[in-house]
């Protein structure tokens, strides 16, 4: 019976295969992936700040002229009166609450 080498495939990390009782190379992939990971974290938390911010400035509201602001403050105090007369803040709140009812109820089994 010939003498067989056996040497079947194992796993490659980045490009480099290690041996199974090859501790060092394992250390050194594992310690390699490691990095990595923690580099997509920071990039990660990074991006999420970078979106929050950029949330923030898009919120601010565009600079007005003090005319838009003159002919604004009447319309808002007319709207305001024809609101208090047919109750729209009672009004607006109940319609949002019955669509955030009806939507709800939509995700229920066998329900909606």
């Amino acid at each position: 019976m010939a003498n067989v080498d056996f040497n079947p495939e194992l796993p490659t990390y980045y490009g480099k295969t290690c041996d199974w009782y090859d501790v060092p190379c394992h250390l050194s992939s594992f310690a390699q992936w490691l990095g990595n990971f923690l580099l997509w974290l920071i990039m990660k938390a990074f991006d999420v700040v970078l979106d929050a911010v950029a949330t923030v400035i898009s919120a601010i509201p565009a600079p007005v002229t003090a005319g838009a602001i003159e002919s604004a403050a009447g319309a808002i105090s007319n709207a305001g009166y024809v609101s208090g007369l047919v109750s729209l803040q009672a009004g607006v709140a109940i319609m949002v609450g019955c669509m955030a009812i009806r939507f709800l109820i939509r995700r229920l089994p066998f329900i909606g």
